[in-house]
């Protein structure tokens, strides 16, 4: 559907020569919004010119794009969830290194979030563990940081992603 909106095809060679991927997309319910990822290449004698920019297509037929969030645009991006949120869109995704989320469309420029790799949304919080053992918070769609909570107090309200807590009990090993 968002290639359709864009009245493209998902991969396309554009006019300077860049090798274009619709990697993901959401469109508003009202259909008149469009947000994406894509992923520009190109290669010449010496190297490869890679860009991932996020999209914003608004009612008003204004585009906007910025690059992703990203320790290596080479890697990749793989984008794990995309959705609106009433005016704002909701992006998490997974580059080399670390996970982002990111919000946008009611606020321009993308507020990025660095978040773990392992995630859960709940209602309108995204859950995920942090390096402290506890579990960090941020509520939706805004991004806006959450009283972080102890793993037991995160696990009586369903906020470990369900990978995380049959690990969590595992016991210590003895070395």
């Amino acid at each position: 559907m968002a290639a359709e909106s864009l009245n493209r095809d998902p991969y396309i060679t554009d006019n300077d020569g860049f090798y274009c991927d619709l990697l993901a997309a959401a469109v508003h319910p009202d259909g008149h919004r469009l947000a994406y990822v894509e992923q520009r290449a190109k290669q010449d004698n010496r190297h490869i010119d890679i860009t991932i920019k996020i999209h914003l297509l608004g009612e008003d037929e204004q585009h906007r794009s910025v690059d992703i969030k990203s320790y290596n645009p080479y890697s990749g991006c793989h984008v794990r969830y995309f959705a609106w949120w009433a005016d704002t869109a909701v992006l998490i995704y997974r580059e080399k290194h670390r996970t982002y989320a990111a919000q946008f469309g009611a606020t321009w420029p993308p507020d990025f979030r660095e978040i773990a790799d392992r995630w859960l949304i709940a209602r309108t919080t995204l859950a995920y563990l942090n390096s402290n053992g506890g579990v960090s918070r941020l509520s939706l769609p805004e991004l806006t940081d959450l009283q972080p909570m102890n793993i037991n107090v995160a696990r009586e309200q369903n906020l470990l992603p369900p990978d995380l807590d049959g690990f969590l009990d595992w016991p210590e090993k003895e070395v």
